[in-house]
């Protein structure tokens, strides 16, 4: 069953395509993944992704750049636009890239528009989907910027060198990268 709540074939059908399939030879699938499978596939990359070092560094970047712009208003400046767009150009172009390495035929597009039909049915909840929200809705991009402002202008400390997120393994052990 799909996140969405779909269900994408029944057992009688999925008995009756696997026996048409092909095997390579290690005897896996040649067929491609159904809609939903490649949907999580692409969730659990972008998981990897959003912990991995380069990629938080790039969106840091990104944040400390251009957080003084923001304040916590109804009104949007005209720079917020071009904020938006080199935001959304980095890093969709950055997880892009990961992405397509990572599974043959991967379309982003495509992807974002799997996401934006089905967002109703995902809520808000996850930092996969927190962050694909900000590189396709202006108002969540918005906030995340505005967050980052209060954030450092509060006088809080800044514990981004004290946090750690490491990859743990199916079996529950760390991996080192």
């Amino acid at each position: 069953m799909c996140e969405n709540g779909e269900t994408n074939v029944s057992l009688t059908e999925s008995a009756a395509t696997h026996e048409l399939d092909e095997f390579d030879l290690d005897g896996d699938y040649l067929t491609p993944p159904a809609p939903c499978e490649e949907f999580d596939q692409v969730v659990g990359e972008l998981e990897n992704i959003l912990v991995e070092d380069d990629f938080l560094k790039l969106q840091n970047d990104l944040l400390e750049k251009h957080y003084h712009h923001f304040e916590d208003t109804e009104e949007n400046k005209l720079i917020y636009t071009d904020i938006f767009y080199e935001y959304t150009s980095t890093l969709e172009e950055y997880i892009e890239q990961q992405l397509v390495q990572r599974i043959p035929g991967f379309q982003l597009d495509e992807f974002l528009d799997t996401v934006q039909e089905r967002r109703v049915n995902l809520g808000r909840e996850g930092d996969v989907f927190e962050l694909l929200y900000t590189l396709s809705d202006f108002m969540s991009f918005k906030e995340l910027f505005v967050d980052y402002a209060k954030d450092k202008s509060d006088g809080s400390p800044d514990l981004t060198g004290v946090l750690s997120v490491e990859k743990i393994d199916q079996k529950g052990e760390e991996q080192n990268s």
